[in-house]
Parts: structure tokens; sequence; C-alpha cells
């Protein structure tokens, strides 16, 4: 499974807190399992380039 790093971690917490008004703050690993088989299907190794893409 790939892992987030705190920055990407960062980020994805305040995207969707800004966008959508949820807050994952305690939610790490369920976003590193929940998007773990879509970065592979995109052909990215981290969250960084997932979303780059």
């Amino acid at each position: 499974m790939i892992r987030l790093k705190e920055e990407e971690f960062t980020e994805i917490v305040e995207y969707m807190r800004q966008n959508y008004g949820i807050n994952l703050e305690k939610k790490r690993t369920l976003i590193e399992c929940r998007m773990s088989k879509e970065l592979e299907r995109q052909g990215a190794d981290s969250f960084g380039r997932y979303m780059e893409l």
C-alpha cells in the first residue's frame, strides 16, 4: 500500500474541507486504503503524483 507523506495528507484534508466541508483529519488510514487501488490504476507511485494528474 502506498503511504501518504505528511504534506500530501495535509493537502488532501484541506482540499476536502474547503471544497466539500468534510473533515478527514483523523482518517489517514481510510484515505490510504481507499485510494491505493486508484493510484495503482493510474500508474501513480505516490499520492503527490496522483494529485498532479
